[in-house]
């Protein structure tokens, strides 16, 4: 998993790693589904609380 974290920096996006899975946030993905982004949101949003 730690490839997706280098490969998210050199890219310079953010790299999430959630109950063991890496998620890189880009922005392609972002423009192209916004439901996904509200729902990473909302559940991201209690953990920063």
């Amino acid at each position: 998993m730690a490839g997706a974290f280098d490969d998210a920096a050199k890219a310079h996006e953010p790299a999430y790693e959630i109950a063991g899975t890496t998620l890189v946030a880009g922005a392609a993905l972002i423009e192209s589904s916004p439901t996904l982004t509200r729902q990473a949101a909302e559940g991201v949003e209690p953990l920063l609380g």
